[in-house]
């Protein structure tokens, strides 16, 4: 009698953290743009979106906010992050999509925060003629902040490297070009560009 009962609380124990487990697994929120689409890890709203550009969701709960975006030649744009000191991208392949993976630190411009640290992560996707950008700025006050975060740390494994397995890229008219959201010609963006090399 005394093992049917250990026996039974144990399944049910058992059920019980497996129901949990599958209720906090399933929130997420889907997300439709022009030229991408997937699912976010937690509720996330949409705070901006520029149709056919950029789009931008903050989740509250998780202090993190993704801005996505699309334009000719993400190359030349990580390459004048490298000059800022972004630099030695992590390379996966996700859902068929290959990105590398920047990691970052930055210094919020608020006080008021209880940390001097916010991360950034830049995922980036470049093909023939449209790249795509995945922005993961995790806010100073986050839960999820921490010193040397990379594609082992808890944060990237609990909510970038599900967005990426659920991302699809999708090829559209109108990419936005690089110099143009630069306010640049084409000749004074690759002068930038020499001047950096």
């Amino acid at each position: 009698m005394f093992n049917k009962r250990v026996y039974l609380a144990l399944t049910m124990m058992i059920g019980l953290i497996l129901i949990v487990s599958a209720a906090a697994a399933a929130e997420t929120t889907k997300f439709k743009a022009d030229f991408m689409e997937g699912s976010f890890v937690g509720d996330v709203d949409l705070e901006y979106n520029e149709k056919g550009k950029m789009s931008s969701y903050v989740d509250d709960k998780n202090g993190i906010t993704y801005n996505i975006s699309t334009v000719d030649d993400t190359d030349s744009l990580m390459k004048i992050y490298k000059s800022q000191g972004v630099s030695n991208p992590t390379k996966v392949t996700l859902n068929g999509n290959d990105w590398k993976i920047y990691f970052a630190d930055a210094v919020p411009d608020t006080s008021n925060k209880k940390s001097d640290l916010m991360n950034i992560i830049i995922c980036q996707s470049q093909g023939k003629k449209q790249g795509y950008l995945i922005y993961v700025i995790i806010d100073s006050d986050s839960n999820n902040v921490g010193p040397g975060i990379d594609t082992n740390s808890e944060t990237y494994l609990k909510f970038v490297e599900p967005l990426l397995k659920s991302i699809t890229l999708k090829k559209t008219n109108n990419i936005p070009k690089i110099n143009e959201e630069f306010g640049l010609s084409e000749e004074e963006f690759q002068n930038h560009l020499d001047q950096l090399d």
